[in-house]
């Protein structure tokens, strides 16, 4: 309380969940807290907790489809989503720390304590092919270790889609080992070790029950659900984290007059060309990629597109699958004249299918030349624009052409249209 004060935080939200809510002096110790700190602390039912959590998850992914889990040390929320909408949800005392006393540490019995909590929600079995969504500190280690047992690419765990049965398989494992096997894992804490065994006893519960296709892992759970319900007008009304996010990043680069989105406006038309059905996910990657555009735009410029595909792969930003990531990162990479055959991208690459790297090629492509033709000064790029028809890729200019023409112009543009196997045209 004392440092937010001191950073100027002019409103501090204090929540408690299931460890305060189920302890026997909870009560007395919350108002030893708003004594001493003068905050109101929230403590949330298992409901609010539950809904909440969702809230977070929701923000990260707003068409989640299937189920969601939140595991803390007190209690497990599970909330079943349909496209964005929350159908059901239960609050269930099998949070790691939990599960471990109510067993008095034996793992068999914590086996049939999941069991019997479980069984009690016929909505389960709806998970069926669909995807079970993920988050809490216990499962993240999990994550953390499937990672490093797959060798994936990108070490980052927010967005990370694996395989249901390998992640059973994974957990069933954990489940099995002793604490002194488990210290030996180099990921994993001492602190973790003693129930993350119980933390792998319920996912594999979860997994086997409900038959998900596939599990998406999320770093946004119920913290997330109260900053947004902070918003006014929510959840009628809810901001894009990703969106916000990515142009908040934006905007410290000074990148496109973004407060007019001239370069949003600019590449639809490009997008159009190549998107005939309505895909709002791509065309919003489109727009978070103009927004990220001149991230290195301060570095050296031997090193722009190196540092520019590192610092998109490995950005703080909510809302985006690996594949995400790396669709952005190497479009920018690619807008800072980096070669798609360079050894730097390799493991980019692997995330991404040839469509969709077909796709980054282009938009890439398409913001050099839109950085040739205004050197991303305000109100330039906007007098011009792109048309794609009849074969051709017709780049319209004012009647004062002076100021955008130039070889380098030229050359972006017959590069763009040799991708999009198109005849270049200036008009």
């Amino acid at each position: 309380v004392r440092l937010a004060l001191a950073m100027g935080v002019a409103r501090i939200e204090a929540v408690a969940t299931a460890a305060v809510r189920e302890a026997i002096d909870g009560n007395s110790f919350i108002g030893r807290i708003e004594r001493r700190f003068r905050i109101p602390v929230r403590v949330l039912s298992g409901a609010e907790e539950a809904q909440l959590s969702a809230f977070g998850l929701l923000a990260n992914i707003p068409a989640a489809d299937g189920l969601f889990g939140d595991l803390g040390g007190g209690s497990l929320e599970l909330v079943s989503l349909s496209k964005g909408k929350i159908k059901n949800s239960a609050s269930l005392m099998l949070g790691h720390l939990v599960l471990a006393e109510r067993s008095d540490g034996s793992r068999k019995r914590a086996d049939s304590l999941i069991d019997g909590d479980l069984d009690a929600l016929s909505w389960l079995r709806r998970l069926k092919g669909r995807t079970l969504y993920l988050t809490g500190g216990a499962w993240r280690t999990i994550a953390r270790i499937l990672l490093e047992q797959t060798n994936h690419p990108l070490h980052i765990i927010d967005g990370y889609e694996v395989d249901a049965d390998k992640v059973s398989q994974t957990a069933s494992v954990l489940s099995g080992l002793s604490d002194k096997t488990l210290l030996k894992i180099e990921s994993l804490s001492p602190r973790r070790a003693g129930t993350l065994p119980f933390a792998a006893l319920v996912l594999r519960a979860l997994i086997e029950k409900g038959r998900p296709d596939n599990v998406v892992f999320s770093g946004f759970g119920v913290r997330e659900g109260v900053l947004l319900s902070a918003f006014p007008g929510f959840p009628t009304k809810k901001p894009d984290l990703l969106i916000e996010g990515a142009a908040a990043i934006g905007k410290r680069s000074q990148q496109f007059s973004l407060g007019k989105e001239e370069i949003v406006r600019w590449l639809d038309p490009l997008f159009r060309s190549l998107r005939k059905k309505k895909d709002a996910r791509e065309r919003k990657l489109w727009r978070v990629t103009g927004y990220l555009a001149d991230v290195a735009r301060f570095d050296h410029p031997d090193y722009r597109s190196e540092h520019a595909l590192a610092h998109i792969l490995h950005l703080p930003l909510g809302g985006l699958s690996h594949a995400d990531r790396a669709y952005i990162a190497l479009a920018v990479f690619i807008r800072y004249n980096g070669k798609i055959d360079s050894a730097l991208v390799k493991p980019a690459l692997k995330l991404l299918d040839a469509g969709r790297l077909y796709s980054a090629n282009v938009l890439g492509l398409a913001l050099q030349l839109a950085q040739a033709l205004s050197g991303g000064a305000p109100g330039l790029l906007g007098r011009t624009s792109l048309k794609v028809t009849n074969g051709k890729l017709i780049l319209n200019l004012p009647r004062v052409r002076a100021p955008y023409m130039g070889e380098t112009v030229e050359r972006r543009l017959k590069a763009l249209a040799r991708a999009l196997d198109l005849e270049p045209k200036l008009k």
